[in-house]
């Protein structure tokens, strides 16, 4: 994560390799709240890949992606519910966080953490 805090400039704006510059709104300080919440935990066990997560995710982002739709309903009214349950089965609780800019899960995961304006 210290890569990410340098490359947001004096003007809040990320500069990303190989990517569109993005504007934060709280710039450097939202990244180095993340990374001082994060020294000296301790790593989780790593995560498994869930095959009808998975496809539910992917017909998400190609129904929503195409048409320009951002949040959590399809184009067809679903629900992540809905597509949980035509690919797999789930129990207790479910919830969905999206995000849209990202280029790889690592940035996914920072842009969690950092939570900028939020």
């Amino acid at each position: 994560m210290r890569d990410l805090l340098s490359q947001v400039k004096d003007n809040k704006a990320m500069h990303r390799p190989q990517a569109v510059p993005v504007m934060t709104r709280e710039g450097r300080a939202a990244v180095q709240e993340a990374i001082d919440a994060v020294r000296g935990l301790e790593a989780l066990d790593g995560l498994t890949i869930s095959k009808g997560l998975e496809r539910a995710a992917q017909v998400h982002v190609n129904d929503t992606g195409s048409k320009g739709i951002i949040g959590h309903i399809g184009s067809d009214e679903s629900t992540l519910q809905d597509r949980l349950e035509r690919y797999g089965r789930w129990s207790d609780s479910i919830a969905e966080a999206l995000d849209y800019g990202s280029m790889n899960g690592f940035e996914v995961v920072c842009a969690f953490l950092v939570d900028d304006g939020l």
